[in-house]
């Protein structure tokens, strides 16, 4: 009895220790791939968001830790187009992770919103074109969440039923509207 008991912690720890090799093996080749498509999803992004940008440059600095990254976008004679700013704003359900492209002249160009855990048909609506339109050529300026009346130019209309959503990228394109104001447009 004994025997069979250290026969089959034997059998047991080879192929753990196999499939762990294997695994290892895998996860080392497929890596490089993953963090690739990474930073091809995020190029995508900041050029949706700041459109007359070429390239991009990373801003290496310690900004705060709310701002996940900044990006300077450059046109083709390595001018200063704008900016994309990715941070990070408390919503309902938990982290909404927001790219915002400001222009060099003060305008914001578009929003766009990364991971997140938002109820689906309510707070998810933050994705929607119907909401994340509405930031597009506003002055980069603070702006206002408000329910159900006409916009002003500061203002932003809520997600009926996610305010609290409504607030949290509202305030994350706010902080990014600071960020340029008091840091990258000077």
């Amino acid at each position: 009895m004994k025997n069979e008991v250290i026969k089959f912690g034997l059998i047991l720890f080879i192929i753990t220790a196999v499939s762990t090799g294997i695994v290892s093996t895998i996860y080392g080749i497929t890596q490089p791939i993953i963090e690739t498509q990474k930073i091809e999803k995020d190029n995508k992004a900041r050029q949706e968001i700041l459109s007359v940008a070429k390239s991009f440059e990373k801003i290496e600095k310690e900004f705060g830790e709310d701002i996940v990254e900044v990006y300077k976008g450059v046109d083709a004679d390595n001018n200063t187009v704008g900016y994309t700013i990715k941070n990070i704003s408390k919503g309902y359900g938990g982290d909404i992770e927001i790219t915002t492209g400001i222009t060099a002249d003060g305008k914001i160009s578009g929003v766009s919103l990364g991971s997140m855990s938002e109820t689906p048909g309510l707070g998810a609506k933050s994705k929607d074109p119907a909401f994340i339109d509405q930031y597009n050529d506003k002055e980069a300026k603070e702006l206002k969440v408000i329910k159900n009346a006409v916009p002003k130019d500061n203002e932003i209309v809520a997600i009926a039923g996610a305010t609290i959503t409504s607030n949290a990228v509202t305030k994350g394109v706010n902080q990014s509207i600071e960020l340029f104001e008091n840091e990258l447009n000077k």
